[in-house]
């Protein structure tokens, strides 16, 4: 394979606040492309206006709460994950916005996207990472038990979607 054939590298890149525009622009492909599996909607978040994403992109980049990444390819963003930590239990961390445009999926980008978030939690010393999954997602349920994360067996039905539901999953941290 000639070099000019070979794909353009992947680059996973942590966000900072200043990067309110791509946040905004990767995060609205991910509602509309995956309508269902985010807690928001595209129209809710196309609405908001620059000062919002400024505020967003903070907010989601917060040092001492919450890390966002991007996965760059060719010039593009491609994919998208973030990190918070929980509110009410400072040692658990929440998985939250996982998503890889279509035409870069089963490459392994989603795993290193998880093995950047895991790493972040560990970090941060967090003692595990739960997130909620859609129950019309078995490709991302079986991709989350590949990287460590099982069933807690609580679910919850999705906040827009009234014949779905979101499972919860965490993965323990520490000695993994």
């Amino acid at each position: 394979m000639s070099a000019a054939s070979e794909p353009d590298p992947i680059e996973i890149v942590q966000l900072t606040a200043q990067d309110a525009e791509e946040l905004r622009d990767v995060r609205l492909r991910a509602l509309r492309e995956s309508p269902t599996a985010f807690g928001s909607s595209y129209e809710v978040e196309s609405a908001l206006d620059e000062s919002a994403w400024r505020e967003k992109a903070q907010a989601w980049t917060y040092p001492q709460r919450c890390a966002t990444w991007v996965v760059r390819r060719g010039g593009s963003t491609c994919g998208l994950t973030a990190c918070v930590i929980d509110d009410q239990q400072a040692d658990r961390g929440w998985l939250v916005s996982v998503w890889v445009d279509p035409e870069t999926r089963r490459v392994g980008i989603a795993g290193r996207l998880l093995d950047h978030a895991v790493a972040w939690a560990q970090r941060m010393n967090l003692t595990e990472l739960r997130l909620h999954v859609t129950s019309n997602n078995p490709p991302a349920q079986r991709l989350y038990e590949k990287h460590g994360f099982v069933a807690t067996g609580d679910s919850m039905p999705h906040p827009r979607v009234a014949d779905l539901i979101e499972y919860e999953m965490r993965r323990r941290l520490g000695d993994n």
